[in-house]
Parts: structure tokens; sequence; C-alpha cells
């Protein structure tokens, strides 16, 4: 495996009124292509803020993050745009599905932003595999919360990035729907997709190969699970 996103000393300050806050303190990280990473720590450790700045939401200030052979803190607007839509696919806590499009037109929304045509196989595919085809049709509402983040899903991997972001992915589903989604993960991993998720779920945690740790901004474990459970 060959680095894919690599993290020099990364410092991420913003103001919260006369408070300034260190998001994130000298943070260094590697991780590899198609490696799963679980990002875990208490509420207000950084966690949203690395998954950001990995995901070129955001920017440190000071520092540099190289994904996929492109230090972002160099790049333009219009290139890093280019990256977040071609690169990097991104599932949210919250499943951010337009209400008045079907799941299928859902899937296709990120296309409308990149030159990339996508046959509608691609679309079929994919809602096969999140267990969907049958409720293609189907309205946001019409859709359980499990089915409405296995939509989410669909549409982060539409243009076939080689990153996948989540940001606690199962944080609004009970305990089945959570199920499902791990398993969903377990398959993207296992065809290669690398994958990075901040959790709160000790179960998600320990099926991703690598945990890192962070408590008040800075990287306090960085872990490989499989040689710890070796150990």
């Amino acid at each position: 495996m060959s680095s894919l996103i690599t993290l020099n000393n990364v410092f991420k300050n913003f103001q919260r009124g006369r408070e300034q806050v260190h998001a994130l303190n000298d943070v260094n990280l590697d991780i590899q292509s198609g490696e799963f990473v679980a990002v875990v720590g208490p509420s207000g450790s950084g966690k949203s803020t690395l998954l950001n700045i990995i995901g070129a939401m955001d920017l440190p200030n000071k520092g540099s993050v190289i994904i996929d052979n492109q230090d972002i803190t160099q790049l333009k607007e219009k290139l890093l745009t280019q990256l977040r839509a071609n690169t990097i696919g991104f599932i949210f806590q919250q499943f951010f599905l337009q209400p008045t499009l079907t799941a299928r037109e859902n899937i296709l929304l990120p296309t409308l932003f990149t030159k990339n045509k996508v046959p509608e196989s691609r679309v079929d595919e994919l809602l096969q595999q999140v267990g969907l085809l049958e409720r293609a049709s189907h309205l946001p509402g019409e859709l359980s919360g499990g089915e409405m983040q296995r939509v989410a899903i669909a549409r982060a991997l539409i243009n076939k990035p080689k990153i996948l972001l989540a940001d606690e992915p199962t944080g609004n589903l009970d305990s089945k729907n959570a199920q499902a989604i791990y398993s969903l993960l377990d398959e993207l991993h296992k065809e290669g997709l690398t994958i990075i998720t901040v959790t709160h779920s000790n179960e998600l945690a320990a099926r991703a190969e690598k945990q890192i740790s962070l408590l008040d901004g800075e990287v306090v474990n960085n872990q490989n699970n499989k040689m710890q459970a070796s150990a």
C-alpha cells in the first residue's frame, strides 16, 4: 500500500467569542491507500475538524495536507472543488437528501457538479450494492433512516472516489440499521476503498484496521487494531 493521505504538523485554530480554540495541535498522520480508519475521542477533541481538513472542506492555519499526491494547502478553490468532487465521497450523520427527489435522483446529484457522464447502469449497480434497487423511485420521506443513509452512501460513491469520509454515519440509526451500515462499510473496505470514519460507536471503531484517538486537538493514540488484537 502507498500513502494516500499525509498530514504534517497540522494546526487549526479558530476564534469563538473571546476564546481562541486550538482545534488541531501539531497533528501528524499517514493513511495508506485502502485502509479503514476510525477517528475516536470525546466531543470537542477535534475529530470533525480533522475530517473536514482531510476532505478539503477546510484548510489548516499551519502545516501541509497531502491528498493523492497534492498539497491541498497550495491549491486554488477551483482545484479544491475538483478534488472534492472526484476524489472524495462524504457521508454525514444527517443524510442531507433532497426531499423532492427520488433515491435515484439523489444518488445522481454529485454528477451535476462534474463533467463525468454516469450511465444508468452505474446507478443501478450502486442501488443493488446498498440493497435499494426496488426502492429507487421512492422519495426520502418514504424511506427508513437506514435506507436514507444507504442512499447517502450510494450518492457518495457515484463518482468512484478514492476516499470515503464518514462523520458519525450511524449516529442517527437504531442498532439494526447501524449493523447494515457496518456491513456495507466492511464490504466497501474489502473492495479496496479508503475509509475514514469519525465515530462514537465502539463496534464500528473495532471493525476498522486502525484507530486514531484525539484529545484536545492532539493525536494521543494511533494504533493498528489487528496488531492490538494479536498482542
